[in-house]
């Protein structure tokens, strides 16, 4: 999974496909949408056929944002997923306190065909674990 803080020039070349010329898109959604976008980068990459990759066995790992950017770009839902993926899709998912783990955030309806393993705690105040909890029930 490509870093969660990607440089800002970058964040302004691509533009989330809900921007239009009327209306400036945030540099947050940019950045989310950049993120999605340099994961299946990543994995397209990987999948090219190096015999040191086994296909079957790429995963995503994300932490804090990084974490949140990889909810977005496995669910369903993600309007950046490529329409084919020949070779594959990640395989599974570990999420460390992920942000963006509500759903004000990913909508009332989060699925994914990507195995997920989320790692929160109980009593993080920044993280909370009931949004989260409620996202995925």
């Amino acid at each position: 999974m490509p870093t969660a803080t990607t440089p800002p020039e970058r964040a302004r070349i691509r533009r989330s496909s809900s921007c239009t010329a009327a209306r400036a898109c945030s540099i947050a959604a940019q950045t989310r949408s950049t993120r999605e976008f340099d994961a299946y980068a990543a994995l397209g990459y990987l999948l090219q056929g190096s015999p040191d990759i086994r296909a079957d066995r790429i995963g995503g790992v994300g932490w804090s944002q990084g974490g949140g950017a990889l909810l977005n770009t496995i669910r369903d839902s993600n309007p950046v997923r490529p329409a084919t993926l020949p070779r594959g899709d990640f395989r599974a998912a570990v999420a460390f306190y992920p942000a963006s783990c509500r759903r004000s955030a990913q909508g009332a309806q989060w699925s994914s065909p990507t195995p997920l393993l989320l790692l929160l705690g109980g009593k993080d105040v920044w993280i909370p674990l009931q949004p989260c909890e409620e996202l995925m029930s």
